[in-house]
């Protein structure tokens, strides 16, 4: 009896002991586990907190991938969570001003919209449309060129530009010969305005000598007409002065003589 309740004492002890030193392991493992996926969690915050250096980044700077390669959402909601107006638990995110915070999130916003959009991405890589911000060297960021091409066509671009401000400076500088320029200027309207006069002149002073040729000629076959009618009335006169009319003798005469005359 003894023997056996000794045996049972054993067992007891030992399963206690192996309960402990199962709790043991357990107690020593898990701080362990806790300190790694702390450590994950802030190399990952710290991975996806970093900023591109440029002052204006492309919308692949902000996402972290390079031109070409896969889109993926999980460092649009790791910068969410940190650069979110109504976020309060990122650290680097404080010690932002608002503004720059605001700024940051706005462009985190657009990237997103830009790359998670097969149609947005593309117009964007074509033409640069949808990023608020301008590239200098859009379209050529991580196309292979050759070296001397690109300080080539720079070169012929900057001598471009410097020969037209070196132009724009000379004409400047030299006042005389703007104010030459606005004299020419300013006597050539003058003389399309005083031709336009002129030749407006010339044609009132036209018409007004043919109205007054037109009135003329009225006035004088008006006259005309007076002493034509005076004269058929001389002649009236002449042929019959008392004004009785033809007489017996002379109506046969006239009536045998008028249709020669018509003809």
């Amino acid at each position: 009896m003894y023997r056996k309740a000794a045996c049972n004492a054993h067992i007891l002890l030992s399963s206690t002991r192996q309960s402990i030193c199962l709790n043991g392991t357990t107690s020593e493992r898990s701080p362990g586990r806790r300190d790694s996926f702390s450590t994950k969690k802030k190399y990952r915050a710290s991975h996806y907190s970093t900023w591109p250096s440029s002052d204006r980044p492309t919308p692949y700077q902000v996402m972290g991938i390079q031109r070409g390669h896969k889109y993926s959402r999980t460092r649009y909601y790791d910068l969410v969570k940190i650069y979110h107006p109504d976020s309060s638990t990122s650290d680097i995110a404080k010690r932002l001003p608002t503004e720059e915070r605001l700024s940051r999130y706005r462009l985190i916003v657009d990237a997103h919209e830009i790359l998670s959009d097969q149609q947005k991405r593309s117009a964007y890589d074509a033409y640069g449309l949808g990023w608020p911000l301008p590239s200098r060297h859009h379209g050529y960021d991580n196309i292979p060129q050759s070296p001397r091409h690109t300080y080539e066509r720079w070169d012929d671009i900057d001598s471009e530009h410097g020969a037209v401000n070196e132009f724009l400076g000379r004409l400047l500088k030299n006042k005389k010969f703007i104010c030459l320029m606005i004299v020419l200027a300013t006597f050539a309207q003058a003389c399309v305005i005083l031709s336009s006069v002129a030749k407006t002149k010339l044609e009132m002073r036209r018409r007004d000598e043919e109205c007054r040729d037109l009135i003329f000629r009225h006035r004088d076959r008006a006259l005309d007409l007076r002493t034509l009618v005076a004269q058929m009335e001389r002649l009236l006169l002449k042929r019959d002065p008392s004004g009785m009319g033809l007489g017996p003798t002379e109506e046969p005469f006239y009536r045998e003589m008028l249709p020669f005359c018509g003809n």
